[in-house]
């Protein structure tokens, strides 16, 4: 993990996350930097569970959940969380984040809607949540649109990466669905996205974040000025790939 170490935060940000670094010129010099932090952050996470043999991401995984949760941060987990911390992100939103990425290492499925919206929760909804404090957004009625904003966007990227998941032996479509449409999750990587059923999944769930978009723009009101082009840059981006889908 080298690299989120010779790197800074705003370099990691600029190389795997063009557009919100774009949007994110908005931001004053202090909240860009913390913007940074945090995205590091998830990266890291990201990809401790996504390029690495699963037992090293779970050893890896579980001693950062560890040294969070003991507040006993060393090496590497230390360099990339107490900046985050120190903007007034809660451990608990890092521990759910975690959760999220472990669930990914784990063989555990998603059945229901509501197992899909509990994941989208974990691995996009708390860094919506995160976002709050690095933004100076104190009123706590802010914080469940900036959940629904993340939760949004997941399902935009569940429904876009269906295929591409399939191949990668992931499925992030609740069984329940999938049977509902006819469709067999052992056969999902042999489809394509003009294949009906599975265009009738991908509208169900596009239909989903539409209204979590729309949830969320009842807390545009509560952004500061500054901060709040960016956010809706990158909502209306990620709505638009809904769109094409």
């Amino acid at each position: 993990m080298k690299g989120y170490l010779d790197q800074s935060p705003i370099e990691v940000m600029k190389k795997h996350g063009k557009s919100f670094f774009f949007a994110s010129q908005v931001f004053t010099e202090e909240q860009l930097q913390k913007v940074a932090e945090l995205y590091r952050l998830c990266r890291y996470i990201d990809d401790l569970a996504d390029e690495h043999e699963p037992n090293f991401a779970l050893e890896k995984l579980g001693e950062l959940k560890e040294q969070i949760t003991k507040n006993e941060l060393k090496g590497i987990n230390a360099t990339i969380v107490i900046p985050v911390l120190s903007s007034g992100v809660e451990r608990s939103a890092l521990i759910e984040l975690i959760d999220g990425a472990l669930f990914d290492l784990s063989e555990k499925e998603i059945l229901s809607l509501q197992d899909l919206l509990i994941y989208c929760y974990q691995v996009a909804g708390v860094v919506g949540l995160m976002m709050c404090p690095i933004l100076n957004i104190n009123d706590k009625k802010a914080r469940r649109y900036s959940i629904d904003l993340g939760i949004g966007m997941q399902l935009t990227n569940i429904s876009r990466d269906i295929l591409e998941d399939a191949l990668n032996d992931r499925c992030y479509i609740p069984s329940s669905i999938l049977k509902e449409n006819g469709i067999e999750k052992q056969y999902l990587k042999r489809q394509d996205m003009t294949n009906k059923e599975l265009k009738a999944v991908v509208k169900f769930l596009l239909n989903i974040a539409d209204k979590y978009y729309e949830s969320s723009r009842r807390g545009f009101s509560f952004i500061p000025l500054r901060a709040r082009f960016a956010i809706l840059f990158a909502s209306e981006i990620y709505r638009a790939i809904g769109k094409k889908i």
